[in-house]
């Protein structure tokens, strides 16, 4: 394998067995998709086809970050695929099941950041009630900066809006102070919307912040929580640790 900078455990196909789904890096900035399969018994394989380093016509950059969600109501998950294609750069590559659940994909569309995608989540956030799935990344912008966007599913197949340049855009962004390592989403308080945890790494060496975005539709401009000086928030995970019902989070 090559540097393995991302990867999801989740059913690919129309078995019963756990899948692994991994993003690569091989020479910077390219990398490579790669699908695993589980034969449930704690191995995996593949195949060639199994193996993706083109998106389109072109490249499949370094990637960063992966998620997998039924974007267009097909009958499996499809893949997104947030990559560093340079230097502050990225690209966000979705990949279709095109309605044959069998763990093959197809690339379907790309959407040009103006970040380093380093953290990527498939998830509804509510904000267009149209009960379809978004994709909310988390990007590095520069040396201890970053931004939150969120690309709303449109129900036709694209994703964000288009701005008065005619360039597609994320429908929702927020500039935050840090670079953003990693991403959650998931509703930790009584409302029916979906929040953001982000994880980041200052300008200053080995300092970082926790950081919870409380969202009402929207995301708001500043974070509702930030937690003490964790050093550079590499991952997190969000789950119920103490089952008192209420989200936990480890970082």
């Amino acid at each position: 394998l090559a540097d393995v900078h991302a990867a999801v455990l989740n059913n690919a196909d129309t078995d019963t067995d756990l899948d692994i789904v991994l993003g690569t890096e091989y020479n910077y900035p390219l990398g490579k998709m790669e699908v695993w399969f589980g034969d449930g018994a704690g191995g995996f394989s593949h195949g060639f086809d199994d193996i993706y380093d083109f998106a389109g016509l072109h490249l499949l950059h370094s990637v960063r970050s992966l998620d997998l969600g039924n974007l267009v109501n097909s009958p499996a998950k499809d893949v997104v695929v947030g990559a560093e294609s340079g230097i502050y750069r990225g690209r966000i590559e979705i990949f279709r099941d095109l309605g044959a659940p069998n763990g093959k994909f197809v690339h379907y569309r790309t959407l040009d950041s103006d970040g380093s995608v380093s953290a990527l989540v498939v998830r509804d956030m509510l904000e267009d009630s149209d009960g379809d799935n978004d994709i909310i990344t988390g990007t590095i912008t520069g040396v201890g900066t970053g931004r939150i966007d969120v690309w709303h599913n449109n129900g036709d197949g694209t994703f964000g809006v288009i701005n008065t340049l005619g360039i597609r855009v994320p429908s929702d962004s927020v500039v935050v102070n840090g670079e953003i390592l990693c991403l959650g989403v998931e509703q930790l308080n009584n409302d029916v919307y979906p929040d953001i945890v982000i994880g980041t790494r200052r300008a200053a060496a080995y300092s970082g912040e926790v950081m919870v975005f409380q969202c009402y539709g929207y995301v708001p401009s500043a974070p509702q929580w930030v937690s003490p000086d964790v050093g550079e928030a590499i991952t997190l995970t969000i789950n119920d640790f103490n089952k008192d019902y209420r989200y936990d989070l480890a970082v």
